[in-house]
């Protein structure tokens, strides 16, 4: 049975969907309330509500000094074959640094693909551990952020990018 762990951050509230075989297969950001975090895994799946202890540690980490020490092992498979395609390539992406969309778009073999890559990141279930938000414009701008551009610009800041 999968499982649902919510848990307080010091930017609010998240979350986590852990699969059977214990892999991570979605996370959500802070939010204002745990109701919403749970409103946004339970629509995914069927699951029992527990606690992730070490998930929980990973992220009260990553928000104080921007380090990332996944306890899980991440699970990308519920997207397309092009969307897992941007989210392995977009993984790695070093830690304070930024790429455009285009080329991340390059680099998976679709150049001129750069909206269909801003698409894959918008669908990307585990932010933070596919790095959507140093998947920037061309031009130097944020482009978009599932999560809001506050949240992005904070993240990017987190990891030590200089906006």
């Amino acid at each position: 049975m999968k499982n649902v762990c919510i848990w307080k951050t010091k930017k609010g509230w998240m979350g986590a969907l852990v699969g059977d075989g214990g892999r991570l297969q979605r996370l959500v950001l802070p939010r204002s309330g745990r109701g919403e975090v749970l409103e946004a895994l339970e629509g995914r799946s069927r699951a029992k509500i527990g606690r992730c202890p070490e998930l929980e540690a990973c992220f009260q980490r990553y928000f104080e000094d921007g380090s990332l020490n996944l306890p899980l092992e991440p699970d990308i498979s519920q997207g397309t074959p092009f969307q897992r395609r941007v989210w392995a390539e977009a993984m790695k992406i070093p830690r304070g640094e930024v790429r455009s969309y285009g080329w991340l778009a390059a680099r998976i073999g679709t150049p001129g693909g750069a909206r269909a890559v801003g698409q894959a990141m918008g669908s990307n279930p585990l932010p933070v551990i596919v790095p959507c938000h140093r998947v920037v414009a061309a031009d130097g701008g944020l482009g978009g952020f599932s999560s809001g551009l506050e949240n992005k610009k904070f993240l990017l800041s987190l990891e030590g990018v200089r906006l």
